[in-house]
């Protein structure tokens, strides 16, 4: 949620280029689709194997983050 409101008010301020708030909503969209899908096996699987699935989450969510990041800041309006 906190990515989604990001990518809102840099796009509603006038801060991004054009068309960026649909590659970020992608990205965002496609962590938040694996994210639930590992949290719903998680439970199902031998602790080990339940760690490192519960780490695919935040590991996605931290490279989400960084595209948006990259994406609406630092790529500026070209």
């Amino acid at each position: 949620m906190l990515e989604a409101m990001v990518v809102a008010v840099v796009v509603l301020s006038g801060l991004a280029a054009e068309g960026a708030a649909l590659w970020c909503a992608l990205a965002i969209a496609f962590a938040t689709a694996v994210g639930l899908g590992c949290y719903l096996v998680y439970y199902r699987l031998a602790p080990w194997s339940a760690f490192y699935c519960g780490m695919v989450p935040l590991g996605l969510d931290a490279l989400a983050m960084v595209f948006v990041t990259w994406r609406l800041l630092l790529c500026g309006n070209e």
